[in-house]
Parts: C-alpha cells; sequence; structure tokens
C-alpha cells in the first residue's frame, strides 16, 4: 500500500491524498460520504476529486439519478496515469514556449 508521504513526494496535496487512501482502502464513495469520513467540507471535495480524476488516481461513475460515486484506481494504473498526464501537461509546456518564441523571434525558427 502507498503511504501518505510518498503521495505527497508525488505532487499530491494532503488532502488528495488522504481522499486517495480512503477510497483504496475502503472502496467506493460519493463526495458527501468522503467529506464525512474524513471531516472535511463536501464542497471543496469536488474541485479535488476532479483534480484526482485528472490526474488519473481515481474514476467516478456519474448517473442522472444517482449521486457521483469515486473509486480508486489500482497503485500501479494511477502511477501510470499520472506518467501520462505529465507528459501532456510537459508537451503542451513545449509547445507554448515554441510558439512564445516564435512570436518574439519569427526569423529564428
Amino acid at each position: 500500500m502507498v503511504k501518505y508521504d510518498v503521495l505527497r513526494k508525488l505532487g499530491l496535496s494532503k488532502t488528495s491524498a488522504a481522499c486517495y487512501e480512503q477510497l483504496y482502502k475502503h472502496g467506493a464513495a460519493t463526495a458527501a460520504q468522503l467529506a464525512e469520513q474524513l471531516n472535511l467540507p463536501r464542497t471543496g471535495l469536488y474541485r479535488i476529486m476532479a483534480g484526482l480524476e485528472t490526474k488519473g488516481f481515481v474514476h467516478a461513475v456519474k448517473t442522472t439519478a444517482q449521486p457521483t460515486y469515486y473509486y480508486a484506481e489500482q497503485v500501479d494504473t494511477a502511477l501510470s496515469n499520472m506518467t501520462v498526464y505529465h507528459k501532456h501537461l510537459a508537451a503542451d509546456l513545449i509547445k507554448q514556449q515554441r510558439e512564445a518564441m516564435r512570436r518574439q523571434n519569427p526569423d529564428l525558427l
């Protein structure tokens, strides 16, 4: 099992790591259930869960009649997803940098 400190070293906030740990250990939960289990405000939890979903640590099952349930990915899957997420971020940064350089020095590129 991955511990808080390892997740923190990977760039997750303490609260994000706690949410992932809770889902990993205890299974699927809604934001309201997580808020109660972790004694956190529910409103801020939606932003945290969206971030964890974007990074690939959790996936959400959304239905129209039920609240959204969040599930933790297996650690190896989550780490693989996070690697892909960071590669996309790096590619976007490189593209933005090249475009900025092109605008500043159109004759050099």
